[in-house]
């Protein structure tokens, strides 16, 4: 046995155990074999030894929403570079994607671990018209229903997803068929989160959208066939409702109460709120340097960056930053902070998720990081942030016994940051070195290959 071992770091294992200083971790092949007290674990004779002293030894991270399809493997050292070893794919064409999830897991592509959830399965009509590059199936009865959720199942598929335009019966029949055998997450409208949590979802995505009509007060919401994919402006006229919510009304706690005894995961993706990325952090996320041509080119073409920087630069003469050129979004946003505070406070599984692709100016791997920071600024203890990214995903994946924690048996996705992210949480963004499946990595090489594709060809 040659192997790999990462020695002397303090170890943050994810279990919710203390840290542990001066820890060593053995890896053989894909799996972790041993981890302890460096004075107590040996390194095997020949094993490639990573020096972590001064450093601190985590889980690998999971982006809980990406859209693959519109990263681009181009993307994929970003991911690793920033230490997100699982990303959990959530609109995606299983012929296409599952044959890229296997070339990565053979190792013939380098990338994050893919897990899928097949293509969005939506009502009729649907969202969106014409159908995204990402993959939809449009459902009309529930039979359709029912056939879409097995069909896409069988096809090797990791879970199912619920869109938008989806009603309650098409949704309780696809969630029926998925019972026991897949998770299940949604982006919901047309069904409430409350309806999709007592047929049996398992995880929630976008709190500012799906949890809309269960958190507001009932005079703001939109009637049950409004919503995502009819009323014009959708996305910013959730924000008033959300500015105006009473958060300590009895039918939040009630919620709040019925997600915690069913066992649902919260994926908020707070990144998107308000306008998506588009926010003065935003602006300042270094990040963006290494967004792919590709990526910033259908995010932000030429005509749009002039129109966000002439927004940018009347903030700046008015001494505002973007979030707050406007009062209602600014409460829009502490409103949902509170909220997310409240719901980790309840005991929910919050995991952690950034629409990567799919919002306006997402950088793969960087905005797991913004993700977390605002997380942390919700006033979640970085400790739990951590948990969030690693363990509580890895359950919510439903593989808990190979990801999330570093433990002997489990694969082995590990991450060595450069200072304590217990005690300064961007400690995390500073990745010296990553392991995804077993095989390490250098985050500088990783980076030069991003940057390479972030300058269009000549």
């Amino acid at each position: 046995m040659a192997g790999l071992a990462i020695r002397g770091g303090t170890l943050l294992d994810g279990t919710g155990d203390a840290p542990l200083p001066d820890a060593t971790v053995v890896v053989d092949g894909e799996r972790i074999v041993a981890r302890g007290r460096s004075a107590d674990v040996a390194v095997p004779e020949g094993a490639t030894v990573i020096e972590a002293r001064g450093r601190t030894i985590l889980p690998g991270l999971i982006d809980m929403h990406v859209h693959t399809s519109l990263c681009g493997e181009e993307s994929f050292p970003l991911f690793l570079a920033l230490g997100v070893t699982t990303i959990r794919d959530c609109a995606a064409e299983p012929a296409q994607l599952l044959a890229l999830r296997d070339r990565v897991a053979s190792g013939d592509v380098v990338g994050p671990r893919i897990l899928s959830m097949g293509p969005i399965l939506d009502g009729s009509p649907p969202t969106f018209s014409p159908p995204p590059p990402a993959g939809l199936r449009e459902l009309g009865s529930e039979r359709e229903a029912r056939a879409a959720a097995a069909a896409v199942i069988e096809s090797g598929a990791d879970g199912l997803k619920l869109y938008a335009r989806l009603p309650p019966p098409l949704a309780a029949a696809v969630l029926e068929v998925a019972r026991g055998r897949v998770p299940t997450t949604g982006h919901l409208s047309r069904t409430t989160a409350r309806e999709a949590v007592r047929a049996g979802i398992s995880c929630l995505e976008h709190v500012h959208a799906s949890l809309y009509q269960d958190v507001v007060r009932p005079e703001d919401r939109h009637a049950a066939d409004s919503g995502n994919g009819v009323m014009p402006n959708y996305w910013n006229w959730l924000a008033g409702g959300w500015a105006r919510a009473d958060l300590d009304a009895p039918h939040v706690r009630e919620f709040l109460e019925l997600l915690v005894e069913r066992d649902v995961s919260l994926c908020a993706t707070l990144i998107m709120m308000t306008g998506g990325m588009v926010t003065e952090e935003a602006a300042e996320e270094p990040g963006l340097s290494y967004l792919p041509a590709p990526m910033r080119e259908r995010h932000l073409p030429a005509n749009a960056r002039r129109a966000w920087e002439e927004r940018r630069a009347a903030g700046a003469r008015a001494g505002l930053p973007l979030q707050h050129t406007d009062v209602v979004n600014t409460q829009t946003r502490a409103q949902e902070l509170d909220f997310v505070r409240r719901a980790h406070e309840a005991g929910v599984r919050l995991v952690i998720g950034t629409d990567v692709g799919g919002a306006s100016m997402q950088v793969p791997g960087f905005s797991m990081h913004r993700e977390m920071a605002i997380h942390h600024e919700a006033g979640i203890p970085a400790a739990d942030v951590i948990g969030a990214a690693t363990r509580a995903a890895a359950e919510g994946l439903w593989r808990q016994s190979d990801l999330g924690t570093i433990e002997p048996g489990k694969l082995a996705d590990i991450v060595v940051v450069d200072g304590d992210p217990l005690t300064d949480l961007d400690a995390a963004r500073r990745v010296v070195a990553v392991v995804a499946n077993g095989v390490p990595h250098d985050p500088e090489v990783l980076l030069d290959q991003a940057r390479a594709h972030a300058t269009p060809a000549a």
